[in-house]
């Protein structure tokens, strides 16, 4: 990539740099969650291709804590995946945004009209990307948010608050 490129060129003066690598990010003001939410609560959520495409999310309030631990330990260089310890296939992540917000779930999109009509964008939703919080596990982070039904349970009862 050309930002960690460019990052590192600053490491090699000495700097101190940590990439972060983050993921989907589920957060009730922004993030994926809104399009895919008001996708789901017209009843329009898709399962994409054969929906066996790895979606790596993480919840806000554990990037937040990611970003913390980057900027308060000085230990910390280099990449680092922000992504949950849960990674969900595409049409499970549907099928529980689907029921946490109590809509339908039976649309499907073949990954080829998908190709078709939005070309190397659509690359990544058709095959996703299995990605592991592998250094934040090893510095035995705690994710608050591990599991996408708890994660989804608190942005949506955050939203009603």
């Amino acid at each position: 990539m050309q930002r960690e490129a460019a990052a590192d060129a600053a490491a090699a003066l000495g700097m101190r740099v940590v990439n972060l690598r983050i993921g989907l990010v589920l957060g009730a003001d922004g993030g994926i969650l809104a399009p895919l939410s008001l996708a789901a609560k017209c009843g329009l959520a898709t399962r994409i291709g054969g929906g066996r495409q790895w979606m790596s999310w993480i919840h806000i309030d554990d990037l937040l804590r990611v970003i913390e631990l980057t900027l308060d330990d000085a230990s910390v260089s280099g990449p680092m995946n922000a992504v949950g310890p849960n990674p969900e296939r595409q049409r499970d992540f549907q099928r529980a945004l689907t029921l946490a917000l109590r809509r339908p779930f039976w649309l499907w999109i073949p990954g080829v009209l998908l190709r078709i009509a939005l070309g190397e964008m659509a690359e990544l939703l058709v095959k996703g990307q299995r990605v592991a919080p592998r250094r934040l596990l090893e510095r035995r982070f705690a994710f608050r948010h591990a599991l996408l039904e708890d994660a989804l349970a608190d942005l949506f009862r955050r939203e009603r608050s």
